[in-house]
């Protein structure tokens, strides 16, 4: 019998969207009490942020493939165990929003020269 495909076909994002989108979710990662919260039976991550006793309030969602290609490149990094995994930015992912961001303004200024 010939091989399936399987079901889950991961979707690794090309570097070009990883650098779209990583500003805007290690921003939210770097406001306080902000945690990347990845449930395993769900296709969207979500960046959550604690707003005291009142509990959590969602400032951003991604997709999964998106989250676990930042887990792999180290900019960010799991902090608990359970069901629903947790990650916090680390100081790759801090030195990587600087860089990103720097180039996004380096780029709108030649632009406009």
């Amino acid at each position: 019998m010939p091989d399936e495909p399987s079901k889950f076909q991961p979707q690794v994002p090309s570097e070009e969207r990883l650098a779209a989108e990583a500003p805007r979710l290690l921003g939210r990662l770097c406001e306080g009490g902000a945690v990347l919260a990845v449930a395993p039976e769900l296709d969207t991550a979500v960046v959550v942020r604690e707003t005291g006793s009142t509990g959590f309030s969602r400032t951003a969602t991604a997709d999964r493939a998106l989250a676990e290609a930042m887990a792999l490149k180290g900019w960010i990094c799991g902090d608990s165990t359970g069901r629903v995994a947790r990650y916090r930015i680390t100081p790759a992912g801090r030195a990587t929003l600087n860089r990103l961001l720097a180039e996004a303004e380096n780029q709108a200024l030649r632009q406009n020269l």
